[in-house]
């Protein structure tokens, strides 16, 4: 380990490079990059952010059209020894200026028009020709920021964490130990979500760092075309969050009315990101696109903490899988001490893999079972009272996903400052009507578990994790009372 924590993530690339100058390194829309494409790229992109007096530590954000040219600029800074953080176009301005206060950002660059037009961001051409001269990083060191990790979850303002070049290698390392490769590395990977997300980010510059091929798509991709590619028989593995699954399985039955299944059985792993997936669409994704499905559940400052593969998906739907053996979980009830099993209590984890483990608080409800599965019932925050009873918000979510018609939701509850009683907010993503929903509701759910305020649309805002944004929804709340509907 202490070898692999002295390792510069440009200085491995650029290796790659050397070693095998033709291998494919990117491929976007059938044009494939080798791997001295690549780093040539980013040479020419070095002179370009030279200009403007990028310095070593200074933090420059990236907002690009796809992955691909997002790392090509982040292999240019890297060797000015500034590093990056990466931003995603669904963001507000708001939410972009909150993120670039918080990691002191210097200067902002884009590809995308939009941004371009705006006196805050810099211009990056799309077409970039390769250098005859390839970075050097000879200045450079392992102790250099690479990156800052955003996250804030669904609500709370934005957090931020460098990461330097060691660290990363050594996360990379980690990763080998607990989860593996998934697949041969002379096998494509794709990662489908934005450079936002934390896990995205870290699996684009895992496989670079690894030697594997990427296929990459734009930011704003279609489902049918992540299906397309998922069907690529040279493709080996393949990550996406758990809202990506559910629009692939409704594309597969409702759309393309397929009765070949498994869709892609020469997947050697399907593996979804960012959030527990639902019992019943891992059943499905198991059935109907691979029965290499695997969900995983990964905490900030700990990484993968466990994982549910294969036919476990059949046998214990609804689990986030049990921890890896590098990790140390423990449940802690009310009362402060560990839970036996079944009983529910607060998730802590630790990765012993980490020198100076300390154990965290996930901010998770959960329970482990007697054959040591991991179960997430809810958020600490997901709880509401309303009328001396107690409503769990995780649950009532869990049924509204079980309706006909409905694709996903969220529920959330304010407090009436005149009664102190939680108003319980619901928000649905679906293509039926408000009606329908309610109707549907109403027949499925007991009077005092239904929501007081709706609110219905074919898409809900979400954020770099795919997941529902609960603080743009909220904000719709104090902004405009009439959004959520009474039920």
């Amino acid at each position: 380990m202490d070898e692999i924590s002295e390792v510069h993530i440009g200085q491995r690339i650029l290796e790659h490079a050397g070693s095998y100058p033709d291998a494919p390194c990117v491929e976007f829309e059938g044009r494939v990059t080798t791997r001295f494409e690549f780093v040539a790229r980013a040479s020419t992109l070095r002179k370009l952010l030279l200009r403007f007096g990028i310095a070593k530590g200074d933090t420059v954000a990236i907002l690009c059209t796809t992955a691909g040219r997002g790392l090509e600029c982040a292999l240019a800074l890297w060797d000015l020894r500034a590093r990056v953080v990466f931003l995603d176009p669904r963001q507000s301005a708001a939410d972009m200026s909150a993120i670039c206060d918080a990691a002191q950002v210097k200067f902002k660059f884009s590809d995308l028009p939009t941004f371009q037009r705006r006196s805050d961001f810099e211009a990056i051409p799309r077409d970039i020709a390769p250098s005859e001269t390839l970075l050097s990083f000879s200045a450079c060191r392992p102790e250099d920021d690479a990156i800052v990790f955003t996250s804030s979850g669904t609500t709370g303002v934005p957090k931020v964490r460098g990461v330097t070049h060691s660290r990363l290698a050594v996360g990379i390392a980690n990763l080998e130990t607990t989860i593996g490769l998934g697949a041969e590395l002379s096998l494509f990977r794709l990662m489908i979500g934005n450079l936002s997300f934390s896990a995205m980010s870290f699996a684009w510059i895992r496989w670079l760092f690894l030697g594997a091929p990427i296929i990459d798509l734009f930011s704003f991709y279609l489902t049918k075309d992540v299906y397309k590619n998922l069907s690529r028989e040279d493709l080996g593995v393949a990550s996406l969050s758990p809202a990506a699954l559910r629009e692939l399985i409704n594309y597969h039955v409702v759309d393309l009315k397929s009765r070949i299944e498994p869709a892609f059985p020469h997947l050697k792993q399907l593996r979804t990101v960012g959030g527990p997936v639902s019992g019943r669409d891992l059943r499905r994704a198991f059935e109907i696109l691979t029965p290499n499905i695997e969900s995983s559940y990964s905490l900030s400052g700990i990484g993968p903490i466990s994982r549910l593969s294969g036919g476990e998906a059949l046998q214990k739907g609804g689990s986030v899988g049990r921890p890896f053996d590098s990790i140390v979980v423990r449940i802690i009830g009310p009362n402060g001490q560990a839970t036996p099993a079944g009983g529910i209590g607060h998730v802590f984890a630790k990765n012993t893999l980490h020198p100076n483990a300390v154990e965290i608080e996930t901010g998770d409800l959960g329970y482990i079972d007697e054959d040591g599965f991991l179960f997430l019932t809810g958020r600490t925050e997901q709880n509401a009272i309303r009328h001396s009873i107690n409503i769990n918000l995780a649950d009532l979510e869990s049924d509204i996903r079980s309706l006909q018609g409905i694709s996903d939701c969220i529920a959330f509850a304010i407090a009436d400052p005149e009664t102190g009683d939680d108003v319980v907010f619901l928000a649905v993503e679906s293509e039926i009507s408000r009606t329908v929903v309610r109707t549907l509701i109403r027949r499925s759910l007991s009077s005092y578990r239904r929501p007081d305020r709706i609110y219905v649309r074919r898409k809900l805002p979400r954020n770099a994790a795919e997941k529902i944004s609960l603080r743009e929804l909220k904000a719709l709340v104090e902004v405009s009372g009439d959004t959520f509907v009474s039920f």
